[in-house]
């Protein structure tokens, strides 16, 4: 690993502690191939897409972090909270119950499982829009 990478690495950190996610995204990309199985480094990059609500991104690195280690509740959690801002309930629901059928959960994922699974029947039936307000 080179040390332009690891500087890149932590001046994404930098980026990410002053909310700069777009530059900070810029470094994690520079920096990838050197970081591509690390985990922390994996869940970080998501965040900043996560933050500025490109939720296709965030999934995608997110998959590769599920990829390397599955038991990662909280990247579940997440990517479960994108697919329902991308309005696709029942991906949302399975993508918690893949966590849930092979490790316990949280009461707040078993929790969010349930809210889910209630706007997944009611997409089903035509009878959910969801508009999100911050």
């Amino acid at each position: 690993m080179s040390f332009k990478s690891k500087l890149k690495y932590r001046k994404a950190y930098k980026k990410i502690q002053d909310e700069d996610y777009n530059n900070a995204i810029k470094y994690f990309k520079k920096s990838f191939d050197d970081y591509s199985d690390d985990l922390s480094f994996l869940y970080n990059f998501a965040y900043c897409y996560y933050q500025i609500k490109d939720y296709g991104n965030y999934i995608e690195i997110i998959n590769k972090l599920i990829y390397l280690d599955d038991s990662y509740e909280d990247a579940f959690n997440l990517k479960a909270g994108c697919f329902v801002y991308l309005g696709k309930f029942c991906e949302a629901l399975n993508c918690l119950k893949d966590f849930l059928e092979k490790y316990d959960g949280s009461p707040s994922l078993l929790n969010h499982k349930n809210e889910i699974e209630m706007m997944c029947e009611m997409s089903k039936k035509g009878g959910i829009q969801i508009n999100i307000v911050e």
